[in-house]
C-alpha cells in the first residue's frame, strides 16, 4: 500500500497558522506528530486508533466551553429579565385554559348553588315584606281599635261621678260597720255639703272602690240623668278646703288617670299651668295665657314637657303584693307652694323624695306635713332656694346614715330595712 498521500494530506491539514489553530486542534495535531514516518504494515490501524480519541478529545472540549457559555448567559440579569416574561407569556398561555377548565368545573356547581339561594331568598324577602305590611296595617286597626275601646268606655262613664276620701263609719272598736251605705253617705255630701236636692231617685248605683285609708274611700257614683250629674259635679268647688279633704272628681279609665298623674308631675316642676278635665277630655295650659291643649296619648304629654317623660312606676299596680315598696320622687321647686296639688298624686306611695324644697329654717315640719306620712326628714339649704326631704309611711323602716353624708352637699342617705317572709333585706336611698 502507498502510505504516502495520506502523509501528505494529514501533513496539509496540520498546515494552518497559529492564529487559526484551536486548542483542540493543537493537541490534534501534537498527537498526529507521533505518527513515524516510515510505514509498517499496522501504519493503516495505527492512524486510525489515534485519529479516534483526537476527536473526541475536540468535541469534549467544545461542549464543555459551549456549557460555560450556557451558564454565562443564564447568570446574565439583562438575559433572565428578557427572558422571564417571555416563558411566563408562554406557560399561561399553556397553562390558563387548562386552569379555567378546572376552576369552572369546581365552581360552578356553588355558583348555582348560590343563584338557588338568592332566588329562594328574594323570594322569602318578598313574602315577608307582604307580612310586615299585613302587620303594621293589623297594627294600626289594633291601635285604633284601642282607641275606639278606650272612648267607649269613657263614654260608658258620661253619667257617672267619683267621690274621693269619703269618711266610712266606724264602731267603738274603730271597726268599718258593714255594709258601707254608700247611697246614704253620697246624698249626705251632695245635699248638706253641696246644698243640692238630691234623692235617691235620682242615684242609678253606688259602691266603693279602693282600699281604706286612714278610715277614709273612694266611692262611684252613678246618676240615673247627665244633667243630675252636671249638677253635682259643677258644684264641686264648694269643697274647697274642708277638713276631710274631700274632692269629687270625673271618674275617668285607667289610661287617663295615667294621663293625669303624668300633668301632675309636669305641673310640679312648672312645665305647665294647669290641667283639668271636661266630659272626660283632658285639656292642659302651659301658661294662664296660652290656648288649651287637648290631652290623649302620652306623645302628647311629652311634647308639652319638652321630651322628658315622668318615670310613675308600674302601669299595673294591681298585681303587685302588698310587701312591695313604692317610691316617688320630683323636682318639686318650692314645696310650700304645692302641698294642696301632692295628694292627689302621692297616696299610692309609701316614701317620697323631693329636691328643690325652698324651705326656710322657720317653716317647721308641722307647716309641711302630709297626712298618712310620718314628720318629714329634710335638709336645707341656709340660702334661698335648693333643699332635699323625704316623707315615708309608718309601716316603712328606715334609718338615716349621717355617716355618709357631707355638709357642703345637698344628699341625705337612709337605710331601708324591708322584711320578706324570714329574710331581711337592707337596701340604701339617697336623694
Amino acid at each position: 500500500m502507498n502510505d504516502t498521500p495520506n502523509k501528505a494530506g494529514l501533513k496539509r491539514e496540520l498546515s494552518f497558522s497559529p492564529s487559526d489553530i484551536s486548542p483542540s486542534q493543537i493537541q490534534v495535531g501534537k498527537s498526529a506528530k507521533t505518527i513515524p514516518d516510515s510505514p509498517s504494515p499496522n501504519s493503516s490501524l495505527q492512524v486510525a486508533e489515534m485519529s479516534q480519541p483526537t476527536n473526541i478529545s475536540a468535541q469534549g472540549e467544545t461542549v464543555l466551553q459551549l456549557s460555560e457559555v450556557v451558564l454565562s448567559v443564564i447568570n446574565n440579569p439583562q438575559f433572565v429579565q428578557a427572558i422571564v416574561p417571555m416563558v411566563l407569556e408562554k406557560v399561561l398561555l399553556d397553562i390558563k385554559p387548562m386552569v379555567e377548565q378546572m376552576v369552572s368545573d369546581k365552581i360552578q356547581p356553588f355558583i348555582e348553588a348560590i343563584e338557588q339561594n338568592k332566588q329562594a331568598l328574594t323570594s322569602q324577602n318578598t313574602i315577608i315584606n307582604d307580612q310586615q305590611n299585613t302587620i303594621n296595617k293589623l297594627q294600626t286597626k289594633v291601635t285604633d281599635l284601642g282607641k275606639s275601646v278606650e272612648e267607649q268606655e269613657q263614654y260608658s262613664r258620661r253619667t257617672s261621678l267619683r267621690f274621693n276620701n269619703i269618711k266610712i263609719p266606724t264602731n267603738g272598736n274603730g271597726r268599718i260597720i258593714k255594709p258601707i251605705n254608700t247611697d246614704f253617705l253620697v246624698l249626705q255630701i251632695c245635699n248638706e255639703q253641696l246644698g243640692l236636692d238630691i234623692n235617691l231617685k235620682d242615684l242609678s248605683r253606688t259602691h266603693p272602690i279602693g282600699k281604706v285609708k286612714n278610715g277614709k274611700k273612694s266611692v262611684i257614683v252613678r246618676f240615673l240623668s247627665y244633667r243630675t250629674r252636671q249638677l253635682v259635679f259643677s258644684n264641686k268647688k264648694k269643697l274647697k278646703n274642708n277638713e276631710d279633704k274631700l274632692f269629687i272628681s270625673e271618674n275617668l279609665t285607667k289610661y287617663r288617670y295615667g294621663l293625669m298623674k303624668h300633668l301632675n308631675v309636669l305641673r310640679f316642676t312648672e312645665k305647665i299651668h294647669s290641667f283639668w278635665t271636661h266630659d272626660g277630655k283632658i285639656i292642659a295650659k302651659e301658661t294662664p295665657e296660652s290656648d288649651c291643649i287637648v290631652i290623649s296619648c302620652n306623645q302628647d304629654i311629652r311634647d308639652l314637657g319638652g321630651d322628658v317623660e315622668s318615670n310613675p312606676g308600674p302601669a299595673n299596680t294591681v298585681d303587685i303584693s302588698d310587701q312591695s315598696i313604692s317610691i316617688f320622687h320630683c323636682n318639686i321647686r318650692s314645696l310650700r307652694n304645692k302641698l294642696d296639688y301632692i295628694s292627689n298624686v302621692i297616696e299610692e306611695f309609701d316614701i317620697i323624695f323631693f329636691s328643690e324644697t325652698h324651705l326656710a329654717p322657720f317653716i317647721t315640719n308641722e307647716k309641711i306635713a302630709l297626712p298618712e306620712f310620718e314628720t318629714p326628714i329634710r335638709k336645707d339649704r341656709n340660702s334661698d332656694g335648693g333643699g332635699v326631704i323625704m316623707y315615708y309611711k309608718s309601716n316603712i323602716k328606715i334609718k338615716r346614715r349621717l355617716d355618709l353624708e357631707h355638709d357642703s352637699l345637698e344628699i341625705m342617705w337612709f337605710e331601708l330595712k324591708k322584711k320578706i317572709a324570714r329574710d331581711i333585706d337592707e337596701h340604701y336611698l339617697s336623694i
